[in-house]
């Protein structure tokens, strides 16, 4: 499974996020400049995870980006089911209207195990975890990419 562009821009802005002060917003066009995004592109991101209750947007000199809970609480299955409006969980991989186990596609029993084991990786990986690991040079925030999750549900690191 190949998540989208914005869910991996969600998911580096929201790590981006994360790893500031707690209760210290980040603005908006130092998030977009880190990660080299237009302004009201990352807006329209930050919009839907304000709606799902994840983040907190306040204007002004002092305003900017902030979480409305622990990162520790948010995984990245959550985040890429936001970006999708819940189609992360529910597609079909052939891209079927109605795909599940009383209506099957031809992929469904094969592509079953693997979807499940690809979503509890995802459930393990939070946004703390991710945020720490950027913070101890481990990984540069531009590398997270989704798509190259590799060894138990670590992230493949930059070279």
């Amino acid at each position: 499974m190949i998540f989208s562009r914005s869910t991996q821009y969600a998911i580096q802005a929201l790590v981006l996020i994360a790893g500031q002060p707690a209760g210290h917003p980040i603005q908006s066009r130092v998030i977009a400049q880190r990660l080299k995004l237009p302004v009201p592109y990352l807006g329209k991101l930050m919009m839907q995870f304000a709606h799902a209750g994840l983040v907190e947007g306040t204007r002004g000199r002092q305003g900017g980006y902030r979480l409305n809970c622990d990162p520790r609480k948010i995984n990245l299955l959550q985040v890429a089911d936001v970006v999708s409006a819940g189609h992360v969980t529910q597609d079909c991989l052939l891209g079927l209207k109605a795909c599940g186990d009383e209506d099957a596609c031809a992929m469904h029993c094969q592509w079953k195990p693997v979807k499940q084991q690809l979503f509890a990786l995802l459930e393990g990986q939070n946004l703390a975890r991710l945020a720490q690991a950027v913070a101890r040079g481990r990984y540069r925030l531009e590398d997270i990419n989704v798509g190259r999750l590799v060894n138990g549900g670590g992230l493949a690191e930059s070279q």
